[in-house]
């Protein structure tokens, strides 16, 4: 007797656990990852992607991401006449969509080809009330020609690349980076090569490309802490991104120009 009674309790609780599952709200990207194969450099492409919620409760948007300047996202938690501009900072913070169960709405986005080099995978990131699935992530990749081929294994590398070893000391600086990125390259291939070779050891950097999600939910929980204008929802900054001790720099010439400055290492005497 007792060993049925403990079966109905356990198909109680999975019977009710269900429901309570099902009745909540459900993101569903109906819009498949789009492939553009060869694309030829100076076009820029739009897509509508379509987001469904198919749960029994409202489902909410929380949040609209992309990871790179190339890659622009028409945020419809904001009023359109915001939209597609950079949004009014005046404007407290974005308010949330709600989409009613078995509905949907459309996200557009745009592709500039013009900031894009070799073959890319750019992400689009939705975060949403769905229990099941915080963040949802719709992708465009290809390769755009006449770019340097050599990056074409750098579009699925560990989202978390770091030196062996710092030395004690070292300032520890770390790179925000989507593969294909213009900047990101010069940034990568150009300007921090001649930082190391100019200070050696003294320098330690980490790189992170975030069209991985691991990378990019560690960028966007250290925008929060650091950066108040990320926290007011507001500001939607995009890689390259460098952060130093307790401050980001965001866009090659931004770093370029200051981060040398922010490193405060003395120039090796020659």
């Amino acid at each position: 007797m007792k060993r049925v009674i403990l079966l109905i309790s356990i198909l109680f609780i999975a019977v009710t656990a269900f429901s309570e599952e099902a009745a909540g709200p459900r993101i569903e990207i109906v819009t498949p990852d789009a492939d553009i194969g060869t694309a030829q450099k100076g076009n820029t492409l739009d897509f509508k992607v379509e987001v469904k919620n198919s749960g029994a409760s409202d489902l909410i948007i929380e949040d609209v991401y992309s990871t790179c300047g190339c890659f622009e996202v028409n945020d419809p938690r904001w009023p359109e006449k915001y939209r597609p501009l950079m949004p009014n900072p005046k404007v407290e913070k974005p308010k949330p969509v709600t989409i009613k169960s078995g509905e949907m709405i459309f996200i557009s986005v745009r592709l500039d080809t013009n900031k894009v080099s070799g073959q890319f995978e750019k992400t689009l990131h939705i975060a949403s009330n769905d229990p099941e699935k915080r963040m949802a992530e719709w992708r465009i990749r290809g390769v755009v020609l006449d770019s340097a081929t050599a990056l074409s294994q750098d579009v699925r590398s560990n989202s978390i690349e770091k030196a062996s070893v710092p030395r004690p000391g070292a300032r520890v600086v770390k790179l925000f980076y989507v593969p294909g990125c213009k900047e990101c390259i010069e940034i990568r291939e150009k300007f921090f090569p001649g930082l190391k070779e100019k200070y050696g050891d003294k320098i330690y950097i980490e790189e992170y490309n975030i069209d991985n999600q691991e990378a990019f939910s560690i960028f966007l929980d250290m925008q929060n802490k650091y950066d108040k204008r990320a926290r007011r929802g507001f500001f939607n900054p995009k890689p390259p991104a460098v952060f130093i001790k307790d401050r980001f720099l965001y866009g090659a010439k931004d770093i370029k120009r200051k981060l040398e400055g922010l490193l405060r290492i003395q120039s090796p005497t020659t």
